[in-house]
């Protein structure tokens, strides 16, 4: 994930994808840098990746009524839901907590002079 650190501001924050290397508020250049996901982040795209199979079988049994989907046929509709539900949440709290990790190591990043050397202007 892209971190963006304004050296006149002081601001460390994710970067935006529209931002370009400029900060958001006082539009001077900013540092980019790349800190890498932890295994929160990990985890939580295998969590997203089996909610959206699970969701790819729900439909494809249980609204279009297709035989290769019976893998599922012993569990009911509302305990998949429940499942769905589930796995979503707590791919939300994985991302949370890995975002919360990412920060943290780059601000160890910025205030060891990981994070890159000022932009030239």
């Amino acid at each position: 994930m892209k971190f963006c650190y304004c050296r006149e501001c002081k601001i460390l924050r994710p970067k935006n994808w529209y931002s370009g290397k400029s900060c958001d508020i006082c539009e001077k250049d900013c540092t980019i840098f790349n800190v890498p996901r932890t295994m929160f982040g990990r985890a939580m795209y295998v969590l997203d990746g089996l909610a959206v199979a699970l969701i790819v079988l729900y439909f494809a049994r249980f609204q279009m009524g297709w035989d290769w989907a019976s893998v599922i046929s012993g569990v009911e509709s509302s305990t998949l839901v429940i499942v769905i539900f589930a796995l979503i949440f707590a791919s939300f709290v994985l991302a949370f907590i890995d975002i919360g990790k990412m920060t943290e190591k780059a601000n160890r990043m910025v205030g060891s002079g990981v994070a890159g050397k000022p932009p030239s202007r």
